[in-house]
């Protein structure tokens, strides 16, 4: 379509409504050219709605107004490009050659097409790409960013809002979101990542440097830090996870495969591991720990709350200070059932109060000595258990002493070979062995021993 006839003071009304008409149309359907000469700086403004159907800016390009529609390609040309309007690409891409584009307006929105440019995006609005972004430099979004391409930043990226991508995300500098981030493909992180929202991942994500996340932490495929991992949310992993640094989590971890942590891993509520979990540090956890799969530490496991291996293979009640072998409710501070083999068991032994009549605590250990400087009596003793066996050292002190043993509920019972005790010679020990019943609820004496 060629461009109408110059307009002349002469023409009448029609003929000039003519012109501007073809004008618009031609506008509308064509490319649109600011250049350098007439329009030397390259500004564009507009009072209502401009459409084009391509505009190339040659030099630095401040459009400002209502509304920029373009329904192909925005191409820029020149040194930056300054956009105090509504941008809307309809069916191509927003190209920056070399230099920074500026979104001053409420929103960018590219439908079909890609965002590139060579320097920095500022965006004071939303910004909004079906296609891919790439930024040679830092990229600042005061709004909410969608991104359903590959996002490709070698500068810094600081988003106030949501940032949604769908595609592959790469990041050569810090990352800032003060929103939620999703990222439905994969995330390579070179610099360091702050999220003060939630952050979900659907792919890979591989950060080299420190990632701290002041909300929720999902990824549903392998994640690998090289750097410090902070989580003061829940974070939940459906891949492997592995990092080479310290890692510390201030809500519940759950991780659907492998973990493994270069570094020491603090985690001060839940830890759920599926597959294996493999600590090179210290690993310390403040709530339940429950690993479905091999859980391997090389320096110190500190675990607050219970510990529970194999439902009751060996449970750790940290509550009442009992350990359970076969057993989830220990009554005692080593509960074990089943059968159980020891090279060597090294019996405590416990000094009984001299006195009149003399209580003794079964749970406090398996030999107790009396020294009597009179005749005694040991009542019937607390806290047995079934099979237990104590030893009872008597030591006749400044004279002869007869030792009573107290019958009754819990008390002592003598058989047949083993009628009573004796006096025990001063200077002398005599030894007394006695096994419990617990359904009998009495401690039967089964042997006895003088003169030591």
């Amino acid at each position: 379509m060629a461009l109408p006839a110059q307009i002349l003071s002469t023409d009448s009304f029609n003929t000039w409504l003519d012109a501007t008409n073809q004008l618009i149309q031609h506008v509308g359907n064509t490319q649109v050219y600011v250049l350098l000469g007439d329009v030397s700086t390259g500004n564009v403004f507009i009072n209502g709605t401009m459409t084009v159907n391509s505009l190339v800016v040659n030099s630095t390009a401040n459009i400002a107004g209502s509304a920029l529609n373009v329904s192909a390609n925005l191409f820029h040309t020149g040194a930056n490009a300054y956009f105090a309007s509504h941008v809307y690409i309809a069916g191509g891409n927003l190209l920056t050659a070399t230099g920074n584009a500026t979104f001053s307006g409420a929103s960018v929105n590219v439908t079909a097409g890609t965002l590139r440019v060579g320097g920095d995006i500022t965006a004071l609005g939303a910004l909004s790409v079906s296609g891919a972004v790439n930024a040679l430099s830092t990229v600042g979004v005061t709004g909410a960013v969608n991104a359903l391409g590959t996002v490709g930043i070698t500068g810094a990226v600081n988003a106030l809002s949501v940032v949604g991508i769908s595609g592959a995300v790469n990041a050569l500098s810090t990352v800032g979101v003060t929103g939620t981030l999703n990222a439905l493909g994969a995330a390579g992180f070179s610099g360091a990542v702050n999220a003060f929202g939630t952050v979900g991942f659907s792919g890979a994500v591989n950060a080299l440097n420190t990632v701290g996340v002041t909300g929720t932490l999902n990824a549903l495929g392998a994640a690998g830090f090289s750097g410090a991992v902070n989580a003061f949310g829940t974070v939940g992993f459906s891949g492997a996870v592995n990092a080479l640094s310290t890692v510390g989590f201030s809500g519940a971890v759950n991780t659907f495969s492998t973990v493994g942590f270069g570094g020491s891993t603090n985690a001060l509520s839940t830890l759920g591991v599926t597959g294996t979990l493999n600590a090179l540090g210290n690993l310390g956890v403040t709530g339940t720990l429950n690993a479905l799969g091999n859980l391997g530490v090389t320096g110190v496991l500190t675990v607050t709350g219970d510990a529970v291996f194999k439902t009751n293979l060996l449970y750790v009640d940290t509550t009442n200070n009992r350990v359970g072998i076969n057993n989830s409710t220990p009554t005692q501070a080593l509960t074990v059932t089943g059968t159980s083999q020891a090279t060597r068991v090294t019996t405590s032994s416990v000094t009984l109060t001299d006195g009149a009549s003399v209580s003794l605590d079964a749970s406090l250990g398996s030999v107790f000595k009396l020294s009597a400087v009179g005749n005694r009596t040991i009542s019937a003793p607390t806290n047995g258990i079934e099979g237990q066996r104590i030893i009872i050292k008597h030591y006749a002190s400044g004279a002869d002493r007869t030792l009573s043993l107290a019958t009754g509920v819990n008390g002592f019972y003598f058989g047949t070979d083993i009628t009573g005790l004796t006096a025990t010679t001063n200077g002398k020990s005599d030894y007394i062995g006695c096994i419990y019943d617990a359904t009998a609820q009495k401690w039967y004496v089964v042997a006895y021993v003088k003169g030591y």
